[in-house]
């Protein structure tokens, strides 16, 4: 899922239109590319652009049951911003996935820097491509997470390179994925 998801965003991000959009925020360009029918096609819920002034650029949200698009999660656009190192690369080919747990679900979600259609830069910012998790998707996660060898498990927790705790998840001696999972709270008032 995320191998899958990392490539689209790739090929998305290392695009001259995108990295024109990036620049000159130009309507046609979102109407004539980023339709219901981009959404379906890619199997994507969420798509974020953001500058390299760490200005949200675009934001929108693929509700797949009433088949419209409407602006992008708040929560995700705070965390985003609220964590730039998610907005830096090592390299011009670097990326960065993993699992945001959103108040809507559980988001994969692959970032890129916005470059040209030779993967060149300087960067015009960051381009983040998610796909919500359905049960379908998340109980085969927890098979995964539930059949790991948790003292392969011991000693392979890292950080990631945005600081946040990283688990290499071992499955029969193989390693199956390294994953950087992160919890958003949402700003919800609990107390009724």
């Amino acid at each position: 899922q995320a191998e899958q998801l990392d490539r689209v965003t790739q090929a998305w991000a290392s695009w001259d239109d995108t990295y024109a959009f990036m620049k000159v925020y130009d309507q046609d360009f979102a109407d004539r590319n980023l339709s219901v029918t981009f959404f379906q096609q890619y199997d994507i819920n969420v798509i974020l652009m953001v500058d390299t002034a760490q200005q949200v650029v675009y934001s929108k949200y693929y509700d797949v049951v009433n088949q419209t698009i409407s602006p992008g999660p708040p929560e995700l656009e705070r965390y985003v911003l609220a964590h730039p190192d998610l907005l830096r690369y090592e390299k011009l080919d670097s990326s960065h996935t993993g699992i945001l747990l959103l108040p809507q679900g559980a988001l994969i979600v692959a970032m890129r820097p916005v470059l040209n259609d030779l993967g060149q830069g300087p960067s015009h910012g960051t381009l983040l491509m998610g796909r919500f998790l359905d049960e379908q998707k998340l109980a085969a996660f927890r098979r995964l997470v539930e059949s790991v060898s948790y003292t392969h498990l011991v000693g392979s927790v890292g950080l990631c390179v945005c600081c946040r705790p990283q688990a290499t998840i071992v499955n029969k001696n193989r390693i199956i994925r390294n994953l950087c999972i992160d919890l958003l709270v949402s700003n919800k008032n609990t107390a009724n």
